[in-house]
């Protein structure tokens, strides 16, 4: 398309608003709606209004995403095929420099209780602003008598974290961490993930840097003072995430757009810089609580309007910090406040457009949910809305409405009167929670209305963007073609909402129901077959054994590291065939990340005693590995006829608590296997 001068049209300019955290679930508290419809979110609503809106699954359906894999599917690079670990993002966003064969871990500053060896804090004190420096500069450059040829770098990031970068010949990503990921549990030994010598040995290396990194803490004067003062002491460096540095393509040469992005957490700041786009540095805006929301909407806008950049990305942390603090009222205050920043940046980016500087469109949406009352990310998708500036501009009254939206400093919530939550209306959040309500009742996505009526009875609140690589078609959409339009044929496909809807009828124990669902949305698009692997579990449950091992297969087809499906497929094949000829024709795939699952496929594939499947656990009693291990403890002794051993280790995983708090759809299944069989729970 060419203007009239007969040069070639600009693309708008996309500013892009990431708010960590954002979704959540229903809140007694808030009269069982979620902290964001509890909000009031005016200039969130408009956009949701006067553009395109729905509900999305970051990376896909039914997953816990952490923020990096979140954000690398965001922005168009699918992690299952190039994540490489968190460390190397924390470490190159804290400024470390970082060479090919380097290895880097994100880290925590924590406390423990050094005779029992139980982190009793995974992170000491979340203000560490004046001491974490000071710890950092006692760590950096230390010495490993056994490894005299490596070299280690810390720097400190943000609150209690830090960056921690190892350098020497030998080392391997493939290596599991020290941090125990929850409280009052023991401190890890870093692991080898594959049978590589260089694994084992960067296991050594690593396990004698906490040792030696415990030493020089707990001799630390500052530790001392905090002990005297009656506060946990930072005697511990939690590492986690080992990653080396991605090679990929660039950002700008994969979607033609030249990018910036405003992220004062280091791990998204180190993200950007691997996928060379710019990240900027803005006085004030800290990535916490006491962050200065104006300045972030300023610097977009300043970037997008006279930076020459096309593609500006601005990272709002606060919200996920109230989830994981469980902070119940100041989730929904701190959305407030990001509207108000929204609206913000909406005025500023008008007032280049009306002034003629260019074109804007304007994306809010999540990275993945963290429900305040669970205090950890949840497998729940997000919300996400699109809209050109000039739509919002009519849809909040015209121009002289958004001159109106006042600038500057944005007031903290813990700065004004403390109060019992919200003052947003009934209302309030509506249309930006509801958007994927509208969808499933078949009204238009893309048009510009108000969309804050709520859905009719039973139909689904989660019906866009739902299938896998959802977030990639989000971002792809975008990114690829610039705008909205692009977006609009994959935001109104209803197979999405199908297999929403399918996955819900499974975790009811409704699995004929799920299979309907699922086949429906087969029909409508017959692409996504080698993503329904849901679709195959649900077969499996009603004896379809044949349908499901094709199912399986097809997947593996396409996505050769799926290491479940590959068992799933064998658990089919052998209800129909036994599992000695089913293990003829089993199925390879890549080397799994997850110790659990890499033990359980040996199992399965060799036909040995499933005891190493327990093992892999290392001692989890009740938590996610703990709950897989007996799962697929119990799925090897039901495929090869031990029934009462199936009941006794299938029963068992739907006791644990990671399976009783958790949305995880592997953690239903355990629960309608037994329902299916019979067994009680």
């Amino acid at each position: 398309m060419a203007s009239a001068a007969g040069a070639p049209a600009q693309p708008e300019r996309v500013a892009f608003v990431l708010v960590d955290g954002i979704g959540d679930v229903s809140i007694p508290a808030f009269g069982n709606r979620t902290p964001l419809q509890a909000a009031a979110v005016p200039h969130l609503d408009a956009i949701a209004a006067a553009g395109l809106c729905g509900l999305m699954d970051p990376v896909e359906p039914g997953l816990a995403c952490g923020s990096d894999t979140a954000h690398l599917s965001l922005f168009g690079y699918d992690p299952r095929i190039y994540y490489r670990g968190r460390g190397a993002f924390e470490s190159m966003g804290a400024g470390l420099d970082m060479a090919p064969g380097d290895i880097a871990f994100k880290s925590n500053f924590a406390t423990l209780d050094p005779q029992a060896g139980i982190v009793l804090r995974r992170r000491a004190d979340r203000r560490f602003e004046d001491l974490g420096p000071v710890l950092c500069a006692a760590l950096d450059g230390l010495r490993l008598p056994s490894f005299p040829q490596h070299t280690v770098s810390v720097k400190y990031a943000t609150e209690h974290r830090c960056g921690v970068v190892v350098r020497g010949p030998g080392l391997s990503d493939q290596i599991s961490g020290t941090d125990p990921l929850k409280d009052n549990l023991p401190l890890l030994r870093a692991q080898p993930l594959d049978d590589s010598p260089e694994a084992a040995h960067t296991a050594a290396v690593v396990n004698e840097l906490s040792d030696c990194m415990r030493q020089v803490l707990e001799s630390h004067p500052i530790n001392a003072q905090r002990v005297a003062e009656g506060k946990p002491p930072a005697n511990v460096v939690l590492l986690r995430g080992c990653g080396s540095r991605l090679a990929l393509q660039e950002f700008q040469q994969r979607h033609g757009l030249r990018a910036c992005m405003l992220a004062p957490t280091k791990i998204i700041a180190g993200l950007g810089m691997s996928l060379g786009i710019s990240v900027l540095q803005v006085p004030g805006t800290t990535g916490d609580y006491r962050t200065l929301f104006h300045r972030k909407a300023e610097a977009i806008a300043e970037a997008l309007s006279a930076g020459g950049f096309q593609f500006a990305f601005l990272h709002v942390k606060a919200v996920d910090d109230t989830g994981h603090d469980f902070l119940t009222h100041m989730k929904p205050r701190y959305q407030e406040v990001v509207d108000k920043m929204v609206g913000q940046l909406l005025r500023l980016l008008w007032q280049q457009e009306r002034a003629g500087n260019g074109r804007y469109s304007i994306v809010v949406t999540g990275d993945h949910s963290t429900p305040v009352e669970f205090g950890d990310h949840s497998h729940e998708p997000v919300p996400f809305a699109i809209a050109h500036v000039r739509h919002v501009v009519q849809t909040l009254g015209g121009d002289a409405a958004v001159q109106a939206i006042p600038l500057g400093p944005i007031p903290h919530p813990e700065d004004q009167q403390q109060g019992g939550g919200s003052s947003g209306s009934q209302a309030g959040g509506a249309a930006f929670q509801q958007q994927g309500a509208a969808a499933a009742a078949g009204g238009s996505v893309g048009g510009r209305r108000a969309l804050s009526q709520p859905a009719a009875a039973g139909q689904s609140r989660r019906a866009l963007l739902t299938g896998a690589g959802g977030g990639l078609a989000l971002a792809g959409g975008l990114l690829a073609a610039g705008g909205v339009a692009a977006m609009a044929a994959a935001a109104s496909a209803d197979p999405n909402a199908l297999v929403r809807q399918g996955m819900n009828k499974f975790r009811e124990n409704d699995v004929e129901g799920s299979i309907e669902a699922f086949d429906a949305a087969l029909a409508a698009r017959p692409a996504i077959r080698p993503y329904l692997w849901q679709r195959g579990l649900s077969l499996y449950y009603v004896q379809q054994y044949q349908e499901g091992a094709q199912q399986f297969r097809d997947d593996v087809a396409v996505n050769p590291n799926d290491t479940e499906e590959s068992i799933w497929a064998f658990l089919c094949e052998a209800q129909l065939v036994g599992a000695d000829a089913a293990r003829q024709q089993f199925l390879e795939v890549g080397r799994d990340p997850r110790p659990v699952m890499r033990a359980a496929y040996e199992c399965f594939r060799t036909g040995a005693q499933p005891d190493a499947i327990l093992q892999a656990a290392r001692g989890d009693q009740q938590g996610h590995d703990a709950c897989y291990a007996l799962l697929y403890v119990g799925l090897w002794h039901e495929a090869h006829g031990n029934a009462a051993a199936a009941e006794a280790a299938i029963t068992q995983a739907c006791r644990t608590q990671y399976a009783q708090q958790s949305g995880d759809y592997m953690a239903a299944l355990a629960r309608v296997h037994c329902s299916r069989r019979g067994w009680e729970v």
